[in-house]
């Protein structure tokens, strides 16, 4: 652990720096990779730290797992075990401690999941209001809903989904559309999820006058290029 090296802060004016791996099991190789993406200690493998400054990733990294996982559709995960060691001894090289030239490996972060079951998604409701409701192209995507009853509830696809949503309401003209409502209820006991998103569409936006301020060239000439 970090009380392992402290000692060595009696010697030295300058802080010790470190390196660190990080050991993450209990999960499918995809939700791995994702944790581990996500997981700032993960991030510090070819940088050099002070103990302190890697406790404190280490001290924070069960919860950026769990917040990960969950994002993903499991709310149940635990981080059963977190461990991070020193491979080596307090006898090492003070100057190779002092200039952070150890290896990737002289310290190690250890973390085991138990993933349990993911939240299922039970229920969506998506609906258009306002003068665009009806439109056709934005019918079509309310209809290809982001999940079918069964499916792992994964938060980013349904983010996704809502700004694909509104990205398209903005491109036909409903310039004013925003999302009044946007609810996912999570059963934890059942691992059910409902989900209930609301978009107003807003009024149409049509263009008006096109006015030409001081053009190099005559206005009928202009005009030509109009294609709306």
């Amino acid at each position: 652990m970090v009380c392992r090296l402290l000692g060595l802060y009696a010697f030295f004016s300058i802080s010790t720096l470190c390196f660190a791996t990080v050991e993450l099991t209990g999960l499918p190789t995809a939700l791995s990779t994702q944790v581990l993406s996500d997981l700032s200690i993960a991030q510090t493998h070819d940088t050099a730290l002070s103990p302190a400054t890697l406790e404190a990733e280490h001290q924070h990294a069960r919860a950026e797992i769990l917040s990960t996982l969950q994002s993903l559709g499991y709310y149940a995960a635990t981080v059963t075990s977190a461990q991070l060691s020193v491979l080596h001894a307090c006898d090492d090289d003070p100057e190779s401690l002092g200039s952070g030239s150890l290896t990737p490996n002289d310290w190690v972060a250890t973390y085991h999941v138990n993933l349990g079951k993911p939240v299922l998604v039970d229920n969506i409701q998506i609906h258009l209001i306002g003068p665009g409701k009806d439109h056709a192209v934005l019918q079509t995507i309310v209809s290809q809903q982001p999940f079918k009853p069964g499916d792992i509830l994964v938060h980013k696809t349904y983010e996704n989904y809502k700004q694909r949503l509104l990205s398209r309401a903005l491109q036909f003209g409903y310039l004013d559309a925003v999302i009044v409502h946007s609810d996912i209820a999570v059963d934890r006991i059942k691992r059910t999820a409902s989900i209930t998103l609301v978009i107003d569409t807003r009024d149409l936006y049509y263009l008006g006058n096109i006015r030409f301020i001081n053009p190099p060239y005559p206005v009928d000439f202009l005009k030509r290029f109009i294609i709306f």
